[in-house]
């Protein structure tokens, strides 16, 4: 896969739940905190976008595995 396609599939399954986009306020909140410390904000909101990216994967089953 090229790019960031697993941060936008996290994205688009935000789209398409608006219930679950609520949380995403946690995520500005980190950027705020983090402000000029990239890599901690960076660390900060893997899991957030790792727990969606996995909520996608398996609703829109998609195989977000890095090709070698």
């Amino acid at each position: 896969m090229k790019g960031n396609f697993p941060i936008k599939l996290a994205c688009d399954f935000l789209i398409a739940h608006p219930e679950t986009a609520s949380e995403y306020g946690l995520k500005m909140l980190l950027l705020k905190i983090y402000e000029h410390e990239r890599d901690g904000y960076t660390e900060a909101k893997k899991s957030f976008i790792l727990k969606y990216t996995m909520q996608a994967k398996a609703e829109y089953a998609i195989d977000i595995t890095p090709r070698k």
